[in-house]
Parts: structure tokens; sequence; C-alpha cells
């Protein structure tokens, strides 16, 4: 151990200027990224592609500099002024792509500078929420029938179909899919975990006309690609578009469609978050701002457009219609069953027992009768949260 004399020799020699100093390192930034992209991001992310655009296209400029001549204020200049061009998620995600690229370096024995990424203020974004309307999914129909190719049209029917992200749908394996139980095992999702995906009939009726025709272990297979599947749909992503007067739309909006269609029908939001992989609640929070009310009557139109049956056809209701609001519920001989508990903050907003647990509901009036909607499990949902969710359904039904 150093005792205290030889410290204060350190602390002196250092403050005098006579300690020698830590030798720079000459890596560039390209070197860097190369370097932080073969060991970090291939083996350990899926986005490593997206990564290196965005090298490419907002950092190229400073490709040859020393890694650590680059300053913070620089990065700063470079983040304001691809935000103010509109592109802040842009330039969040240079930032994002800086930090850790640094902090690796470092680790790594790379680099002896400090983090210029560090302190660099990014943009407040808002959450997304376009989806495709009532009035739009004909249309959108229509034109993905229209594609050239079968490949690209069958992918974006099940990225609708089955909200499961793009790069999970073109990289899918017939060997994933229990057609027997009608599920879709995703082995690995942008959390880092697998997904279980219940198989509706039209995204059935899709898969079993692919594999009757199938050559290869992919669900979407491509001559083209370095991968063996299809990777791309932006091309014919534009034609859809163009071809259905659609704007403002992106393919990853397919997946928050199938979310928000189960939001307008009442579906728990528990249920929504497990149906599209969330981790975490708030990322399924979104869905519960829509209003639930004024879509209900034209919802079998809707469900027969979009699995492309007949509006005279059978179908099958996905939801009950609400029970009449009670405080206490009753069994068959009138005994009461389960009274309700009720927040004293947000007076709709109560806790009753269901089934051995205590569950969240909250007292809604749609169409001028009471109805009571659940939230979810007390355990699964904080006071916080749930609080949070009543206010918006609240919201959205006032709102209708």
């Amino acid at each position: 151990m150093i005792d205290a004399n030889e410290l204060a020799t350190l602390l002196a020699e250092k403050l005098s200027g006579r300690l020698p100093k830590v030798e720079q390192s000459t890596i560039t930034l390209s070197e860097l990224f190369e370097v932080y992209y073969r060991n970090h991001l291939v083996p350990h992310t899926k986005t490593f592609d997206n990564a290196r655009r965005c090298f490419q296209s907002y950092l190229s400029h400073w490709a040859e500099r020393r890694a650590e001549e680059i300053t913070r204020a620089e990065i700063q200049s470079l983040v304001t002024e691809l935000g103010t061009s509109g592109r802040r998620t842009t330039a969040n995600r240079v930032v994002q792509l800086i930090r850790p690229m640094f902090n690796k370096g470092r680790i790594w024995g790379l680099l002896n500078c400090s983090n210029p990424a560090v302190g660099v203020q990014l943009y407040r974004l808002k959450s997304r929420d376009r989806f495709l309307q009532f009035d739009e999914l004909g249309k959108f129909f229509e034109a993905v029938s229209r594609l050239r190719y079968d490949a690209t049209r069958d992918a974006l029917l099940l990225m609708l179909f089955t909200g499961a992200r793009r790069g999970n749908i073109c990289a899918m394996r017939f060997e994933e899919i229990d057609w027997h139980r009608k599920v879709w095992t995703i082995p690995k999702t942008k959390n880092g975990g697998s997904q279980i995906i219940p198989l509706v009939e039209p995204a059935m009726a899709i898969l079993l006309d692919r594999k009757n025709n199938a050559k290869s272990e992919w669900v979407f297979p491509s001559v083209r690609s370095r991968k063996g599947h299809l990777t791309k749909l932006e091309l014919a992503w534009k034609v859809v578009l163009e071809d259905a007067g659609i704007a403002n739309l992106r393919p990853h909006d397919l997946r928050r469609t199938l979310g928000s269609w189960e939001a307008l029908t009442g579906t728990d939001v528990l249920v929504i978050r497990e149906s599209l992989g969330h981790k975490d609640i708030k990322s399924t929070m979104v869905y519960a701002r829509l209003n639930l009310d004024p879509v209900r009557k034209a919802m079998d139109t809707a469900v027969a457009a979009m699995v492309g049956t007949s509006q005279n056809g059978a179908q099958r209701k996905a939801v009950s219609e609400p029970y009449a609001f009670r405080n206490t519920f009753r069994r068959r001989d009138g005994s009461p069953k389960a009274a309700i508990h009720w927040d004293p903050e947000v007076p709709a907003l109560g806790t009753r027992s269901n089934n051995g647990g205590d569950v969240w509901c909250v007292k809604l009036k749609v169409n001028g009768k009471q109805i009571l909607s659940h939230l979810g499990s007390t355990s699964s949902l904080t006071l916080e949260e749930a609080r949070t969710l009543a206010i918006l359904m609240l919201d959205a039904t006032s709102a209708g």
C-alpha cells in the first residue's frame, strides 16, 4: 500500500507537472468503430447494420481523425444541426452510437481520453402513435395485393397479422412454427429473449401456402441476400404507399396497428403487452390513450376487411360485450361474491377479487351505460401505473 508520505509526494508531482504525460492514442475514429463493430455490435446486438449506416452517413467526415481529438462541443454541434433540420431521432442515435463506442475503447485500453459524448444533450422525443385507420385498411390491402413479388406481399401481411418486427418476419424459419398449436416461436427478439406468437387464421393460410412451395429453410428466402433470406422491404413499402395514397406510415407502424386495434376493441393492456412482446408496461401504455368507443360498432366490417373474408360470412367475436356495472358481484344463488374497493385519488379506479387474486378495474361510461373494465392484476401493475391507465381510459371515453 502507498503510505501517506508517498501519496503526498505523488500529488505534489502531479500538481507541479513533473509526472509523465499519458501517451496519446493514435487510433482513428474509423478504426475505433471497426473494432467496436467487430467485437461488440456483431456478437451482441441485432442492429449492427443500422450502426454501420449511421456511422457512414453522419460520422464519416471524422473517420480519419484521431478519436481522442473529437470534442464534446463538436458532437453537440452535430446533434444540434441534425435536430434543427427535423432529424431529432437520428441526432439521438448518433450520440447513442458514439457514447458506448468510446466507453468500450476506454475499457479495451484503446483510448486514454474521457468520453466526449457524455454530457451531450439529447432531444426529448414524443412516442409515435401512427397506425392504419379504418378508412385506410381497404386501400392498404388492395395495394399490397397488387405487389409484383409474393414474398414482399406476404411479409407485409404477416407483419400486420402477427405484430412482429420486420427483422423477425424476414428471418423466420419454418422450423420455428408449431403447425399443430398454430404458434410461432421467435428465438431471439430485440429485447434479447424469445417470444411465442399465436398465429391467426389469415397468417396460417399465408404460411401454409409458402410451406407447400418451399425450397429453403427460410419462409422468405432470397438469393440476392448474403444472409439467405429477405432483408429489405423499403421499395415494396414505397410502392404500396404510393398506390394506396397513404402518407406518413412506416413499416413499424404495422406492428403498432395491431396493438392499436386491440386497444380499440377493449383488449386488456397486459394482453397487448404480451402480444407485442413488450418487457416494460410503459411501452404498451401508449395504446391506452386510444378511444375505446367510436369504432366498436364498425369492428365487424373492419375485421372482415383485415382478414379478407366476406362481410356476410360467419365471424367470431374477439371480445364479449362489457358487463353492466355493479358495486358488488354476486354468485348465482344471489350471495355477495366480491366488493370493489375504490381508490380515493382516482374514484373510478378500484380493486376486486377475481379467482383468488386481486385485479384493477376502472368504471367507464360508454353509450350512456356504466361498465367495468379490467386493467390487470395488482401484482402486475403498480398503483401509479393503474392510476395512469385509468385516467387515460377515462379521458378517451369522455372524448368520444
